[in-house]
């Protein structure tokens, strides 16, 4: 017997923007400080229902402090 799996429900940046208030480059900036987990698909980022989830309900992780040498 085959079970279907469900696949994750994946937002793009503007979706994301949209139900958050913030602005696309807002999430562009937490990725790239790592706020926030995606999925990459190629070129193109993708956030998971789930993490979307957590951002609206705890805000992005704070950012990690940069090591001095």
């Amino acid at each position: 017997m085959l079970q279907t799996m469900r696949k994750p429900k994946l937002y793009t940046l503007n979706e994301c923007s949209y139900f958050s208030g913030s602005a696309p480059a807002t999430w562009r900036r937490w990725i790239f400080d790592g706020r926030v987990d995606v999925v990459h698909l190629g070129r193109s980022v993708r956030v998971t229902e789930a993490e979307l989830d957590r951002v609206l309900r705890e805000g992005p992780r704070p950012m990690k402090k940069l090591v001095e040498a």
